[in-house]
């Protein structure tokens, strides 16, 4: 088939018309008498699209050399009787491209018109703006991906763009856990619906409970609220945290179901802090006694030394496995408490101080203990380490009061001991 070439002309005209840019559409066949007025449409609103106020767009369904054209064009087509000479000057150039050939190359009046203005454009590039016309529905939505249907057929998720035949139409857009969006259009030809559409949730109920341990629980940053509770939220996807005094926070995703009874158990795990004992010193005590024996000038006198032994390998071993109970974990790195023991033994006492510091070396508490010593006897050893025994228990009693200036370094649980969430849907409450 031979390529025919459309193109918009800008006329001249004989004095006393005005300019005019014209396409000709010269047809004799009655059978295109329709489609070609559905041409002279769109080129109308892509005229007024393009504000080409100064130029005229003038399509022809017959020769002008047959009597009454110009009445017919009166008539049928709105055509002024100033635009008639610059047909007629088309038409003494020979310059004719009938409806035949356009509706030949292009499949529909619309793709025709269209064409025409490309061509325009590249002669005249600065008159032309737009040289498509849409009719459809330019869509986005909060939250995007929703799925849009029209007239009943899936049409694509937001954001979306669709060419739509002028005429009535209807748009449901659904999104999960989101109230659906309907809305009926009338679009008239070369018009364009656009729309940014807010989504609304759907209602859902949360209950949050805790068993004995009152919780603070907060959703999406709001206001902490204590356990046993019950709220109306919205369907979806929300952040929780959840807090307790002596325990770890934990804070994670919850799905809540649209237009049901989400039930949440919450069990927060204690916090253990981490301890380390880093200095353990035990002192023992030398000492003299004064012996004498006779009487008289026969009397005799001199200093016998003595000693108060303390072990420190058991005692330090006491100390340890005292630090084990529960309550904190004895480690070697990254503690979050840092131990250190003296015991010193004098004749008369056995002495115990315990300093608990920061990750920093900062002292934040200082515990003491006091044992006195028995009578000496020839037990004397025995009895002192029985006392500093003593001691480390007493210290050991009081490093649950002390711990309690201490915040682990991290407020989450440790990965091996993390809160039981648990979490069930139930029925509309």
């Amino acid at each position: 088939m031979k390529r025919v070439t459309l193109a918009l002309l800008l006329a001249a005209v004989p004095a006393g018309a005005e300019p005019g840019v014209t396409l000709l559409l010269d047809s004799r066949q009655g059978a295109h008498r329709q489609r070609s007025a559905e041409a002279k449409r769109y080129l109308v609103l892509l005229r007024q699209a393009n504000q080409l106020a100064d130029y005229q767009l003038n399509i022809s369904t017959a020769d002008f050399s047959a009597p009454g054209v110009a009445q017919l064009w009166q008539s049928q087509f709105a055509v002024s009787a100033k635009e008639l000479p610059a047909l007629a000057v088309v038409r003494r150039q020979g310059n004719r491209f009938t409806v035949d050939n356009m509706l030949r190359q292009y499949q529909s009046p619309k793709e025709a018109a269209e064409g025409a203005f490309k061509c325009l454009q590249v002669s005249a590039p600065n008159l032309i703006r737009q040289a498509e016309l849409h009719t459809g529905v330019a869509l986005t939505s909060r939250p995007a991906g929703a799925q849009l249907f029209v007239d009943g057929q899936p049409a694509g998720t937001t954001p979306c763009q669709l060419e739509l035949p002028p005429g009535r139409h209807h748009l449901l857009v659904t999104q999960t856990n989101f109230q659906p969006y309907q809305k009926r259009l009338s679009l008239e030809l070369g018009q364009t619906f656009a729309e940014d559409i807010v989504l609304a949730p759907m209602g859902a109920y949360l209950r949050v409970e805790s068993g004995s341990t009152p919780v603070q629980f907060a959703l999406d940053g709001g206001e902490a609220a204590p356990t046993p509770c019950l709220a109306d939220v919205s369907a979806g996807r929300h952040h929780y945290r959840a807090s307790a005094a002596g325990h770890y926070s934990a804070e994670g995703e919850l799905e809540v179901a649209a237009d049901r009874l989400t039930s949440v158990s919450i069990a927060l795990v204690p916090v253990r802090l981490r301890v380390a004992l880093a200095n353990f010193e035990a002192l023992g005590y030398t000492g003299f006694n004064t012996r004498s024996s006779g009487t008289g000038w026969r009397r005799n006198e001199w200093v016998e030394p003595y000693e108060v032994f303390l072990d420190p390998a058991s005692l330090k071993q006491k100390m340890t496995e005292g630090l084990t109970k529960p309550g904190f974990d004895l480690v070697n790195s990254d503690p979050d408490c840092v131990i250190s023991v003296e015991i010193k033994s004098s004749k008369d006492q056995v002495m115990g101080t315990l300093t608990m510091a920061d990750s920093q070396g900062r002292v934040r508490e200082t515990l003491s203990a006091l044992r006195d010593m028995p009578f000496m006897t020839f037990d004397e050893q025995g009895s002192a380490q029985l006392r500093a025994g003593e001691v480390i228990d007493e210290l050991l009693g009081q490093i649950g009061n002390g711990l309690q200036k201490f915040s682990p370094q991290s407020e989450h649980a440790p990965p091996d001991r993390q809160p039981q969430i648990k979490v069930d849907i139930g029925a509309s409450p």
